[in-house]
């Protein structure tokens, strides 16, 4: 419960719709080697995400979570799949690199490779959430 809280008031905090996902992770990049701990609280695409160690963005550490190999091939099964997989749960990562001021890193959530989690991601809850989307877009566009 305290967790969706949690998630709830820094997602209000920061403003849910924040136009570029540089503005909605402030936080600093870790260097390689470093352990970086947090709630997912946003994801962006297939690959990055954001990690929170507090309420607002300048404590949201940007991550790419996924090599290329592990990816999926659609972008937007990609991005259902990472949120169904990390949004709002604990995870941990380990920096294996840095690349355009972005931490590349080994992922974890419940002690398990997030590629792995990803992977066994529930084709159902994956299509609510691409069916979900397209609706959003098209509420949006109709206004």
């Amino acid at each position: 419960m305290f967790n969706r809280l949690f998630c709830l008031t820094a997602l209000i905090a920061a403003g849910a719709a924040a136009p570029a996902f540089a503005a909605t992770c402030q936080g600093k990049t870790p260097a390689v080697g470093a352990t970086v701990e947090g709630t997912v609280l946003h994801v962006e695409d297939g690959q990055r995400l954001c990690l929170a160690n507090g309420p607002t963005p300048d404590a949201w550490t940007e991550v790419q979570a996924l090599t290329i190999d592990e990816r999926v091939a659609d972008a937007q099964v990609a991005k259902a799949s990472l949120m169904n997989a990390a949004f709002s749960k604990k995870m941990s990562c380990v920096v294996t690199g840095v690349v355009d001021g972005r931490a590349v890193a080994r992922c974890t959530v419940d002690k398990q490779p997030l590629a792995r989690v990803v992977s066994q991601a529930d084709p159902v809850q994956v299509a609510q959430w691409m069916s979900a989307q397209t609706s959003n877009i098209r509420l949006a566009s109709a206004n």
